[in-house]
This record gives C-alpha cells, structure tokens and sequence, in this order.
C-alpha cells in the first residue's frame, strides 16, 4: 500500500483538494489512495509537489529499527540504553531483523552521523554470522565488563580460526590483526549511509 493517504492527512488535503489542485477527478485520487488504480511514477512526483515531500516517500513504507548502539571516533560501540528507544526511520530497512549503530564522533568529523545497518538476529542469538568472514562486522568479545577492553564492542573484518576463536583485523586503521579472540556474537554491515537527511532518515527519540 502507498503512502498517499497518510501524507494527505499529515498535510491536511483531503480527496477533493487533491483533485483540484492536480487538475484530475475526486475518483482518480480515491483509486490512486485505494491501491484500485496502480499509481505510475508520474502521478507520485505530482502529488509529491503538491505535498512537498519525495516521489519515494508516496511509493513506499517508511519503517523503523531499533538503534542498537552508538560507535565513538575509534570505532568502539555503547550500547543505547533501552529505555529511550532511540529508532531510525528509513525507507531502506527491515524491522524484522535489523538493527543500526550511529557513529558520533563530533560535528566537525567528515563521517559523524554515518549509520550502519546491521543483521539484528546474530547479536539476539549469541551467535558468530558465517557472513562476517573478511567482511566489515560489528563483533563483541566474550567476558569482561563493559569496562574492560576484553569487553568491547567495536568493528573488524573477522577470520575464523580452526580452534574456534577469531583474527580480527581493524578497517579504520593501519593496526595489525589480533589473533586468538573468542568472540560473543559478531554480525556483519549490510551498508552505511553519510547524508542522511538527503535519503530521508531520521533519529528519534520515541
């Protein structure tokens, strides 16, 4: 189902506002709300005009995933405490099973507020995603507290090793590869966005 109905009652038109202002029948936009009629890319960028936003916003969902953490300059993760339900809303994401990590490292820094999407199911089932192998990952190490280093929750490219434990090499950096890490659960960056607002994602507080 589009959007158009919910954009129309967020901007207060209604039906027959619409029509007049697009120059088309009451029952055009009825059918074109509906789903009755299938809406083509050019009507969506005429009531996107009309209605000040995206062609893309009419077309698609807007939906939500939880915000699982926020990612410091050196690539560290803390996890978002629950009770403020920090969500991003992206036309891009799946709630079923996604989560995503904000980076914010200072308004100056060139990738400041960059998001990274990520597979939630791995870090739910305590598991190391086959997926990560030589790609970016998030990864949290077993042990330790939150305060510890043996704890951290931070990004690599994972190698598995024939022991069970994993090499982790740093992305971000030149460092080298740590060897022989037992690793919670890792999961890997499906893909990561820099201007944000150009894309129509937003941060919330809910």
């Amino acid at each position: 189902m589009n959007q158009l109905k919910n954009l129309m009652m967020r901007k207060g038109v209604s039906g027959k506002e619409m029509a007049e202002l697009r120059g088309i029948t009451p029952e055009t936009v009825s059918r074109h709300v509906t789903g009755k009629t299938q809406m083509r890319m050019e009507d969506a960028v005429q009531y996107a005009a009309v209605l000040d936003c995206t062609a893309e916003e009419i077309l698609f969902e807007t939906r939500s995933v939880t915000l699982y953490g926020i990612a410091d300059a050196q690539h560290h993760v803390t996890p978002v405490d629950g009770i403020h339900n920090r969500r991003v809303h992206t036309m891009m994401a799946n709630p079923d099973w996604m989560t995503a990590i904000i980076k914010e490292n200072g308004s100056k820094s060139w990738n400041n507020k960059t998001i990274y999407f990520c597979d939630a199911r791995p870090i739910k089932e305590g598991t190391v995603s086959d997926d990560t192998t030589n790609k970016l990952s998030v990864y949290k190490r077993v042990g330790g507290t939150l305060l510890s280093p043996e704890s951290l929750i931070g990004f690599a490219l994972i190698f598995p090793e024939p022991l069970g434990t994993y090499s982790l090499s740093d992305p971000f950096s030149a460092g080298g590869i740590e060897q022989a890490v037992e690793l919670e659960w890792a999961t890997p960056v499906l893909f990561q966005t820099y201007q944000n607002d150009a894309l129509n994602i937003e941060v919330t507080n809910d």
